[in-house]
């Protein structure tokens, strides 16, 4: 899994961004990385949780995909739903 979903959030802007302060921005990422570690050693339970914290962090789009997928892959299916809803939102 590559880091474009946060990458491309966090630098070229997604609307909300603008608002969102360094701080916060620098914990969405180190949550991200987190999932990513957790999802390319394919502890997708570990990844869904970290990529649920980004997004509570950063409510980006991109994020909430990362974060269903995990789900998906763990076979937490329900729990993913929601934020494959966000992303049909979005």
């Amino acid at each position: 899994m590559k880091r474009i979903g946060l990458a491309l959030a966090l630098c070229l802007g997604v609307p909300g961004l603008a608002h969102a302060d360094d701080d916060n921005k620098a914990m969405a990422i180190r949550a991200f990385d987190a999932g990513e570690a957790a999802y390319v050693n394919n502890d997708f339970a570990s990844a869904a949780t970290s990529f649920e914290q980004a997004y509570k962090l950063f409510p980006a789009p991109e994020i909430a995909f990362s974060a269903a997928q995990a789900h998906r892959l763990a076979y937490q299916a329900r729990q993913g739903e929601g934020y494959l809803e966000r992303v049909k939102a979005a």
